[in-house]
């Protein structure tokens, strides 16, 4: 997660005054292409920083040039990140003798009524979506490997009741030419 401060020195060391902003689901919620300067592209991104909270996807341009179809045909630098709400509050109080700093825990209520530090629960979201598209894709090689384990035993039987056959018919013929045999040789009843 990139802190949001960094992207706001990244604009300015980098011009790039132009940008848009999707949420968690990577759809595009803002999008600046107008034309101002680049002190006005920062404060409004850092508007929207103060005003804002949860996941956020960043996409930083120093060109406005758009195709016909609407995307930017620039590549873009690309931020990720997460707002809490307490990035931008004003200056803390320097700690030491004297002064008593507050401490504020960010939480979220869990399913068992307890409350889970927000940091935490913000990672662990990260992680159950992971976590998620591993199952998805465990569950593929699982149906995978049942369809290829059926064509195999499918396979195993058409080979074992072939050479079961070969068997049969190879017995058949032998006792056949030990018959003959013995008739010939006047042993046979």
């Amino acid at each position: 997660m990139t802190d949001p401060l960094y992207i706001l020195d990244f604009m300015r060391e980098n011009d790039m005054r132009f940008f848009t902003i999707s949420n968690s689901f990577d759809r595009e919620t803002v999008k600046q292409f107008g034309d101002h300067s680049l002190d006005e592209g920062i404060q409004k991104l850092e508007k929207f920083f103060k005003h804002n909270k949860g996941f956020f996807r960043v996409k930083l341009y120093s060109v406005s040039d758009i195709k016909r179809d609407g995307t930017p045909s620039q590549k873009p630098c690309i931020f990720e990140g997460s707002i809490v709400g307490d990035e931008f509050k004003k200056e803390k109080p320097v700690n030491g003798l004297g002064n008593v700093e507050n401490v504020v825990h960010h939480s979220a209520p869990s399913p068992t009524g307890a409350h889970v530090d927000l940091n935490k629960y913000l990672d662990k979201h990260e992680v159950v979506s992971e976590l998620r598209a591993s199952i998805v894709r465990l569950e593929m090689e699982l149906s995978h490997a049942k369809e290829n384990h059926a064509r195999e035993i499918e396979q195993h039987k058409k080979d074992a009741e072939s050479k079961l056959k070969e068997a049969t018919d190879s017995n058949a013929m032998f006792g056949q030419g030990i018959s003959m045999l013995m008739s010939r040789m006047g042993v046979a009843e």
